[in-house]
């Protein structure tokens, strides 16, 4: 309060106030001579209480710390911490391309980690799942110094699981002299966490299919912009009812692992790329031999390439690549007579793939050739088609 009036009245005497208005709430004055009193009283009074404080005091001897003793924290569950630079840092953390959250089956998260070191060096990742404490999900890996790597790691999701959305989080983890360190940045542990929705679809569809018809000028005639095989894929899921939703590949990376295949209940290919990559290949034939369904459009797909994943008594023989206007069509296996024989008439050319086969059924037929050939694989099937979308 004094400190207050103090600095009121130094204001008010500067700018030529009467000593009456200086303070409107108790009227009353102060005269120069009681002022300069207070304020000389007050200005010794600071200075004795600064110099107090300047004057040196004799250094104390630091306490042990027991930090600098033990360089890591340990954790509850046996993991230690470490407050060192972060030598490696957890830059992206996601669920796969290829990937969906479905009850019983394999969930793919995907991270990216960086090294920052100058050196070579290993860097364990931990998944954990919000809700399952006892369970880690891990995977340890060796990157280059100052380069990046994506790393796949696959979660189960049990059938009795009743949530309807999953939480994961991701922590990175060191061995050092025998033990395994937490690495830590500015005290804190490096974790992402992330919630998914479990996807309750009765089926979930994969497409690799051939690239989208480029966008036409203004200028241009006639635009061919349909994307025939996605129209065809999507009306065949809808008169199945199933929604108009699938699991595009086209722009990722193969998945090259069984378990990656593991979200899908059926694909369907009309691009070649899959065929070229064995590695993905063989995971496509293990996914087949262990229950999945495929559909591969060989108007868009040189029947050579499928001989890897055909069983010992099938075979797909190319005799003739055409294209047709009119034809007949016909269905050996239809129950109603109107679905035999039917005339194909079409201004626009259609492509078709005559085919020698071996081994499954042929349930469609163009002009006496086979349209549409089932062939077992394991406990899987694939559905070759021979017979281009427009037609169908």
């Amino acid at each position: 309060m004094l400190q207050t009036k103090w600095r009121d009245s130094f204001i008010a005497i500067g700018r030529g106030v009467a000593a009456d208005d200086c303070f409107q709430s108790n009227r009353r004055c102060i005269g120069p001579v009681t002022l300069f009193k207070q304020l000389s009283f007050g200005i010794l009074l600071m200075l004795s209480i600064a110099q107090s404080l300047l004057a040196q005091q004799p250094s104390v001897p630091p306490l042990p710390s027991f930090e600098l003793e033990n360089e890591h924290k340990v954790e509850a569950d046996g993991t230690e911490r470490s407050d060192e630079a972060g030598p490696f840092t957890l830059t992206a953390f996601t669920l796969a391309p290829q990937s969906r959250v479905r009850r019983g089956r394999y969930m793919i998260v995907r991270c990216r980690v960086v090294n920052e070191q100058e050196q070579l060096d290993a860097v364990t990742l931990v998944v954990t799942v919000t809700g399952r404490p006892g369970e880690q999900f891990a995977r340890k890996v060796e990157i280059e110094p100052k380069r990046g790597r994506t790393v796949d790691i696959p979660i189960p999701v049990s059938e009795d699981f009743l949530e309807t959305a999953i939480e994961i989080s991701c922590t990175l983890r060191l061995e050092r002299d025998g033990r395994e360190v937490l690495i830590e940045r500015e005290g804190e542990a490096i974790e992402q966490k992330l919630r998914f929705p479990v996807d309750t679809a009765n089926c979930v569809t994969g497409t690799l299919l051939n690239r989208p018809p480029r966008q036409y000028q203004d200028w241009e005639w006639p635009k061919l912009d349909a994307y025939a095989t996605y129209d065809w894929v999507v009306a065949t899921r809808v008169i199945a009812g199933h929604q108009r939703v699938t699991m595009d590949l086209e722009s990722y990376p193969l998945p090259n692992d069984l378990v990656d295949w593991d979200s899908m209940d059926n694909i369907v290919i009309a691009d070649e790329r899959l065929f070229h990559n064995y590695a993905a290949v063989m995971a496509f034939k293990n996914w087949l031999m262990s229950g999945g369904r495929a559909w591969i459009m060989l108007d868009y797909i040189d029947p050579k390439l499928l001989n890897s994943i055909l069983g010992p008594d099938q075979y797909l023989n190319l005799i003739d690549r055409t294209e047709i206007t009119q034809a007949v069509l016909d269905s050996p296996t239809a129950f109603n007579q109107s679905d035999r024989n039917k005339k194909l008439s079409t201004l626009n050319s259609v492509k078709l793939v005559k085919i020698e086969q071996r081994g499954g059924e042929v349930t469609h037929t163009v002009d006496g050739w086979p349209a549409a050939i089932w062939m077992p694989i394991g406990e899987g099937e694939i559905l070759f088609t021979t017979l281009g979308a427009e037609a169908w």
